[in-house]
């Protein structure tokens, strides 16, 4: 259990990442929105970081809220209106926070998922492959939403100090089976598009840059790290082993989460820039096929036959004089 002064310094911190923030999506627009009016995909990308940010922004209140009014007091358990109807917010703004971070999560997976299509042409099985992933885990989120209402409807009938009854702890094994089998498959989705994007931003930089020095090579990392969705990956994959170890404290599992919480919205944001300026890699392939690669056309037949009678004129002097050059 948290100390009234963790769940204070977690807020701060928290504040800190919503400053932040709100500092990338501010820019995100002014650029993107710029070309929102005359792209439809930049419109769509406009309206995706808009939501996220604004999601999160109710997470953030949500937290402020719960931290000040609810977590730092002792939680009453009495059988009064007064203290069954603080018993019934608190569930529903968690289960809230719930619901709002995993609609997040399948949105900044659904543009992994784009992403990942793009830079493969759209392959086929490349599509099919993601597209069946991305809807295990939105069926998976909304099981887990499900399970988490159900135990909690069976937490709020229960009046403090009665036990809780067998049912609910039956619940809350399904719902722990639930959110693991959801957190499996995120990983697994986010882990097989973090590959398939920078497996294919090396091989498309690499074939441009052959003879590449070293900030071509740091270049080429960075886009991955950006483009890809490693960090979003690592994240995942670290909140989930401090899910599972017992010696991990309580509170550096809550600055993890909150680190995930908005690496899910600051990436696509960030990655929707890299689109609007052109700075991702299908960007900067065409750029540099059209710099170092020179079409050359066959001169047709009257092409041909004034380069002749010009090179004969060049040479010949009475074709030169009448032609009067």
């Amino acid at each position: 259990m948290s100390s009234p002064s963790q769940y204070m310094g977690l807020l701060y911190l928290e504040a800190g990442f919503y400053g932040v923030y709100l500092v990338t999506f501010s820019v995100a627009v002014v650029y993107t929105g710029r070309k929102a009016l005359q792209s439809r995909l930049h419109a769509t990308l406009v309206a995706l970081i808009t939501f996220l940010f604004l999601s999160s922004s109710v997470n953030f209140i949500i937290d402020v809220y719960s931290t000040r009014k609810l977590l730092i007091h002792d939680v009453t358990y009495g059988n009064t209106a007064s203290n069954l109807a603080q018993r019934k917010l608190q569930s529903f703004l968690r289960l809230l926070r719930i619901s709002i971070f995993g609609l997040n999560i399948s949105l900044a997976d659904a543009l992994l998922v784009w992403r990942c299509a793009v830079l493969w042409s759209y392959r086929r099985v490349v599509v099919v492959t993601s597209v069946f992933l991305i809807i295990i885990e939105i069926a998976l989120g909304l099981a887990v939403i499900t399970t988490e209402v159900r135990e909690h409807q069976i937490a709020l009938r229960e009046v403090w100090p009665n036990p809780l009854p067998a049912e609910y702890h039956q619940e809350s094994i399904i719902v722990g089976r639930v959110n693991k089998a959801h957190y499996i498959t995120m990983l697994l989705l986010n882990l097989s598009m973090t590959i398939g994007i920078a497996s294919r931003i090396w091989h498309v930089s690499r074939t441009i840059h052959k003879s590449s020095g070293p900030s071509v090579r740091y270049s080429r990392i960075a886009h991955i790290i950006l483009e890809s969705g490693i960090l979003y990956a690592i994240l995942m994959v670290l909140v989930m082993i401090t899910s599972l170890v017992p010696s991990v404290g309580q509170v550096t599992r809550n600055i993890f989460l909150l680190v995930l919480y908005y690496a899910v919205g600051m990436i696509p944001t960030i990655v929707t820039v890299l689109v609007t300026l052109s700075k991702t890699t299908e960007y900067v392939s065409q750029v540099s096929d059209t710099h170092t690669t020179r079409v050359v056309f066959a001169p047709g037949p009257e092409e041909f036959r004034l380069s002749v009678d010009t090179t004969t004129a060049e040479s010949d002097p009475d074709v030169k004089a009448k032609a009067g050059i």
